[in-house]
């Protein structure tokens, strides 16, 4: 199984929201604060090669919408086509 986690600053709740209720069974949400006391937002999509249609949809808008993130993929942290440190 491939497992994807987006950490992104709160301008990506919106999306990972959507994201998360559209593939209920493949995904957790969660928001915490970080060490700076900023929320950060993590998406941890399980098995992500079934869906990774919906899964480049996803990167694209957040890509799109400017917003930073940091993907990690079974535990190693990826550029996804130019991912930022997220906020």
């Amino acid at each position: 199984m491939s497992e994807i986690v987006i950490e992104a600053g709160p301008e990506a709740k919106e999306l990972f929201d959507q994201f998360a209720n559209e593939h209920p069974d493949q995904t957790e949400l969660s928001v915490k604060k970080n060490f700076d006391a900023n929320a950060l937002v993590t998406l941890i999509i399980e098995n992500a090669t079934a869906i990774s249609a919906s899964v480049a949809v996803l990167i694209g808008t957040i890509k799109g919408r400017g917003i930073k993130f940091k993907a990690t993929k079974n535990g190693v942290e990826v550029d996804i086509g130019g991912a930022g440190e997220a906020k």
